[in-house]
């Protein structure tokens, strides 16, 4: 589950995943600090196993008449569910409220996968093809064409790094 305005990087997304064994119930994102919740716009990743251990339909009619933010109605379905948390793979931006926290995360880019808050580390997020986080989110508007301009530039460098298939070089 991931917002419309996040960039989804689909290949290190899909490696991250294959990586994991989807038998084991499983809930990750970009985690609250202190609590076992993961910020939605980065995104909400849950393995086949958690969401039918869950009874995800059961457990929003259930909390439906609590109104609660879909990013926190999941995780009280996962923790209900007993499922399990990954948070090794979070980028810790979820809620940066501490002044420190920018110092402490630019430590972590090119390790993590799931970045809530991109905005304070826009210039400094790996682009190189495995070290881009797999979903970012929190593009300031008026930065949006700029950030994406780049990451396509560096896409296609990429691309044309490793060639196309059917196409000569030289």
């Amino acid at each position: 589950v991931v917002d419309d305005d996040s960039f989804v990087f689909m290949g290190n997304l899909v490696r991250l995943l294959a990586s994991l064994d989807s038998r084991k119930a499983v809930y990750f994102g970009d985690f609250h600090p202190g609590r076992e919740v993961v910020c939605g716009g980065s995104g909400s990743v849950f393995s086949v196993t958690a969401l039918q251990q869950m009874d995800i339909g059961r457990c929003i009619s259930a909390m439906h008449h609590m109104c609660m933010q879909s990013d926190w109605m999941f995780g009280e379905c996962a923790r209900r569910g007993g499922v399990g948390l990954l948070k090794q793979y979070t980028c810790g931006t979820c809620a940066g409220g501490n002044r420190k926290w920018p110092d402490r995360i630019a430590k972590n880019l090119g390790h993590c996968h799931f970045m809530q808050v991109v905005e304070p580390f826009l210039d400094r997020v790996p682009l190189e093809h495995s070290h881009t986080p797999s979903i970012i989110h929190g593009i300031p508007p008026d930065k949006l064409y700029d950030t994406f301009y780049r990451l396509m530039a560096t896409a296609a460098a990429n691309v044309s790094a490793v060639g196309l298939p059917g196409r000569r070089h030289g």
